[in-house]
């Protein structure tokens, strides 16, 4: 039984399970370089790709940066932070 709240999800375990070819975390070219130089003798391993989440903290860190600045224009761009922690 499968169950779910995502239709595209449970599609793709169903064409997984019927034999079909579905990109995995293997076809993710930051996934494959970090294995190769950190879990190639690794008994288990968790990988996360975070850039979509920073992406998302910097666009909202400038939507949210003028009230910010508004109450103290020295106070550095949140927006830049995050960019130059990447």
């Amino acid at each position: 039984m499968i169950a779910g709240d995502n239709a595209k999800v449970i599609e793709k375990i169903l064409i997984r399970l019927s034999g079909g070819s579905v990109p995995s975390i293997g076809d993710e070219p930051n996934f494959e370089i970090h294995q190769q130089k950190m879990f190639r003798d690794s008994v288990a391993y968790a990988w996360v790709n975070v850039s979509p989440l920073v992406d998302m903290a910097i666009k909202s860190a400038a939507s949210g940066d003028n009230r910010a600045r508004a109450q103290s224009p020295l106070a550095p761009r949140q927006d830049k932070l995050l960019q130059a922690m990447v």
